[in-house]
């Protein structure tokens, strides 16, 4: 758990309507892009989960999958225990949460790859948690877009996206296909990449 996240300060009002319109479309996405990839009793982690608002409609669609949430803020995983009492919910930096290998269906990083201390690392790490045959998804920012370089270099100014480190698709995708991950499914819409990979 790292003290004094930036997130903690803004976790009461994550859930706020102006603040949730943004990802609305995120997570109906995803949903959609999930939804035959997903089996029954399917073992789920997501990382950098926030308030849980996405693992709260993952499980809706899926009543018997198990979800695990991880996330950095103390303040976060607080309000995603109660938005997802079904869920484990674990307040750690990812690379230093020491989870258990081959032992997830699907991993969902939804907007938050940036937020990851090392991207790259975390990716590899993510193909070793994996069952073999099981999915990575990630949602990220079009950051090799000449508009959204300009963009992310004003979110700079805040105290969330400081130390957010931003890497283009074209390296999320050789770091996953060096890690042993076949992408299967890959898009971009208002902005970010969506991209599907399977482990091999």
């Amino acid at each position: 758990m790292q003290k004094n996240n930036p997130y903690d300060k803004i976790a009461a009002v994550y859930d706020f309507p102006l603040m949730q319109y943004v990802y609305w479309w995120e997570h109906k996405r995803a949903l959609f892009d999930l939804q035959p990839v997903i089996g029954p009793c399917a073992r789920i982690l997501d990382i950098g989960c926030a308030t849980g608002k996405f693992a709260k409609k993952l499980r809706g669609a899926h009543p018997h999958i198990n979800v695990t949430l991880l996330d950095a803020s103390a303040n976060m995983i607080e309000r995603s225990k109660k938005a997802c009492p079904f869920a484990k919910a674990l307040c750690k930096k990812f690379l230093h949460a020491h989870l258990p290998q081959k032992s997830y269906d699907l991993i969902t990083i939804i907007d938050a790859l940036y937020c990851l201390e090392n991207p790259k690392k975390a990716i590899e790490t993510c193909a070793q948690l994996l069952a073999l045959y099981g999915y990575l998804y990630i949602i990220a920012p079009q950051s090799e877009n000449f508009l959204h370089k300009i963009l992310i270099a004003y979110t700079k100014l805040f105290p969330t996206e400081k130390t957010s480190v931003h890497i283009p698709a074209k390296e999320i995708e050789c770091t996953a296909k060096e890690s042993g991950l076949l992408l299967i499914k890959k898009y971009k819409k208002y902005g970010q990449w969506f991209l599907l990979f399977q482990k091999h």
